[in-house]
């Protein structure tokens, strides 16, 4: 048995099994051959590759996630089987699953916690591409809540196309909203790739400051106004993961307006899909 835990996000492909993890962006492409290429036809590329098809004027580059939901289902699967054909590939050495791993395979799938209506919808596209013998969807949230060993606490996790908040009491999701408002919006104007460039974090100083100011005041008010519903008796420790606490300010300006400590786990951005993985081995 090969268990998996998987967090496609809308900015990258977060993967974790017994093997080892893999991070990739989450976009998929498609070109036709040229005329004076060697080979003819059409091919496909996800992740950095698909990237790199940029160059070609007749490439079409997709990103099959939006708001943490598949909204290209072609495109989808394609970020899907990579992901588990690279983490498996660590420890079986080989180019393409088997029958025999196909039929053991356990995954536990995240979505926003908004998406609750998708599970069926996203358990049928994952088992239209790979055969499972379990297949789970949960909050992808509650991959943080494990990974960091807890059972009450206030989740946030700021991806790339939705920050997640959402409030486990014994490890059940009592209340949590999916805000639209995420990385996309500290790198709105400075390109559609952006993102995938660390050095945009640094380069683009002011405008990224700014930026982060405003996602941080949008945050902390709907953080307040949760907190706000919830009984003064119990205390919840307020837990950060995800690929925007790592962005320069983030978690000071965070901290400041909460004016609370915030707890961060040791690699944020992979958080929901390490304690998804560790459900995937309970379950």
């Amino acid at each position: 048995m090969v268990s998996i835990g998987l967090d496609v996000g809308t900015g990258f492909v977060k993967c974790v099994s017994d093997y080892g993890s893999v991070i990739f962006p989450s976009l998929f492409a498609y070109r036709d051959m040229g005329k004076w290429e060697e080979s003819q036809g059409r091919i496909e590329a996800v992740g950095k590759e698909a990237r790199e098809f940029s160059k070609y004027p007749d490439a079409v580059i997709i990103r099959p996630v939006s708001e943490g939901r598949p909204i290209d289902q072609r495109g989808f699967e394609a970020l899907v089987y990579e992901a588990i054909n690279r983490v498996c590939r660590i420890g079986l050495q080989q180019n393409n699953l088997d029958n025999k791993y196909d039929s053991e395979i356990s995954i536990i799938v995240g979505l926003p916690y908004d998406a609750r209506k998708e599970k069926t919808r996203l358990r049928r596209i994952i088992e239209n591409k790979i055969q499972l013998k379990k297949c789970g969807v949960v909050p992808q949230v509650a991959g943080t809540l494990i990974d960091m060993n807890k059972k009450d606490a206030i989740i946030m996790s700021i991806g790339q196309g939705t920050t997640e908040i959402v409030v486990f009491d014994d490890q059940d999701p009592i209340i949590g909203v999916s805000l639209p408002q995420a990385t996309d919006f500290i790198t709105q104007g400075l390109g559609e790739f952006s993102y995938l460039q660390a050095s945009t974090f640094t380069k683009q100083n002011s405008e990224i400051r700014k930026n982060v100011a405003k996602l941080t005041d949008i945050l902390s008010n709907k953080l307040f106004n949760i907190m706000c519903s919830l009984d003064e008796k119990n205390h919840y420790d307020v837990v950060v993961s995800g690929g925007g606490i790592m962005i320069p300010g983030m978690k000071i300006s965070l901290q400041r307006k909460l004016k609370m400590e915030i707890q961060v786990p040791k690699i944020p951005i992979m958080s929901n899909a390490i304690g998804l993985h560790k459900l995937a081995k309970i379950e």
